[in-house]
C-alpha cells in the first residue's frame, strides 16, 4: 500500500504510520532506523492527536536499536502528558531493564578482556624470566 501510494505521489498519514510500524518491528537495524525516521516525520508533520503514538513507537525503535537514553527521553515525553499510561510505564520499565542488562554484559566483556590481557602479560613475564 505504501509503495503504491508513493508511486502516485501522495502517502496518507495512516499508510505511512502503518508502514513505519512494520519497519520498527523488523529485526533489521536499517529497517528500524527507516521506521523511526518516518515516525519522526509524522511527529512533526502529522496530526497532533497521534503524536503520543508516534513518540511511543519511536521509543520502541530506539530501544530496539539499543539507544536507551533516547528511548527513555521519548517515553518520558509520553508520560509527561499521560503519567498513568500503563503501556508507556511498562515500556519504560523494560527499557531500563534492558539497559541494565546490556551494561552488565558490557562490564563482563571488558572484565574478560582485562583478564585475558593480564594472563598474557603474566605469561610474557614468565617467558622472559626463563631466558
Amino acid at each position: 500500500m505504501f509503495v503504491s501510494e508513493a508511486r502516485k505521489g501522495f502517502v496518507t498519514e495512516k499508510t505511512k504510520f502503518t508502514y513505519a510500524l512494520c519497519l520498527v518491528r523488523s529485526k533489521l537495524d536499517g529497517d528500524i532506523r527507516k521506521g523511526v525516521r518516518f515516525l519522526e516525520e509524522l511527529f512533526t508533520e502529522g496530526s497532533a492527536d497521534a503524536r503520543r503514538d508516534y513518540l511511543y513507537y519511536m521509543a520502541v525503535g530506539f530501544a530496539k536499536l539499543k539507544d536507551y537514553d533516547k528511548a527513555i527521553h521519548l517515553i518520558d515525553g509520553v508520560l509527561s502528558h499521560e503519567p498513568a499510561n500503563h503501556q508507556a510505564l511498562n515500556l519504560k520499565s523494560e527499557i531500563q531493564k534492558r539497559r541494565q542488562q546490556d551494561g552488565f554484559i558490557g562490564m563482563a566483556i571488558v572484565g574478560g578482556i582485562g583478564a585475558v590481557a593480564v594472563a598474557g602479560l603474566v605469561s610474557l613475564g614468565i617467558a622472559l624470566t626463563r631466558k
